[in-house]
């Protein structure tokens, strides 16, 4: 998790393994709250690509 955050933080993105990019402008953010959210979806966006049912798509 904390290479996934690491490597967020210097390229602005995270990817699925399918190739699918999250771009996260909050990475950076000075703002502790906006940045913790920001990790926090860097974390979890992969998971999502290899579960696409557990979103709320229809």
């Amino acid at each position: 998790m904390q290479r996934t955050k690491e490597q967020a933080a210097v390229q602005g993105f995270v990817e699925n393994p399918s190739g699918r990019r999250l771009y996260l402008p909050n990475i950076r953010n000075k703002n502790a709250t906006a940045r913790a959210g920001a990790e926090c979806a860097a974390i979890n966006a992969p998971c999502k690509a290899l579960h696409p049912t557990s979103s709320n798509a229809p």
